[in-house]
């Protein structure tokens, strides 16, 4: 059960979300992939870890695939945490038919 300290920290609930990422930036003007998976997903962001670090503040785009049908898609993110492998990231600039798709993904996943 969630605390109420949790509901106050928190605008949406987290979801349990494991998939491959690519994560896409700018590296010395040069563009640079980035691997890693995913950890949780909410309505306004994901958690990942990677192979590399990134620095707060660093603007990217999350190439996730969805293997089960086939579908690759790809999110504009800004990275707002990061703790070692682990990184917290808030989606930026989303798509209605976007925001759609994480709504639907949120609501058929656990809770994390």
């Amino acid at each position: 059960m969630r605390t109420r300290a949790t509901y106050r920290s928190r605008i949406f609930e987290r979801h349990h979300f494991d998939l491959r990422v690519k994560v896409l930036v700018q590296r010395n003007g040069r563009p640079d992939v980035v691997h890693g998976r995913t950890r949780d997903l909410s309505f306004s962001g994901i958690g990942v870890t990677l192979v590399r670090e990134l620095a707060q503040g660093t603007p990217c785009l999350l190439v996730i695939k969805f293997p089960k049908v086939d579908l690759e898609v790809q999110f504009p993110a800004l990275v707002v945490q990061g703790h070692g492998s682990r990184f917290g990231m808030h989606f930026q600039r989303l798509s209605g038919e976007q925001r759609l798709l994480i709504q639907k993904i949120c609501k058929a996943l656990p809770l994390a």
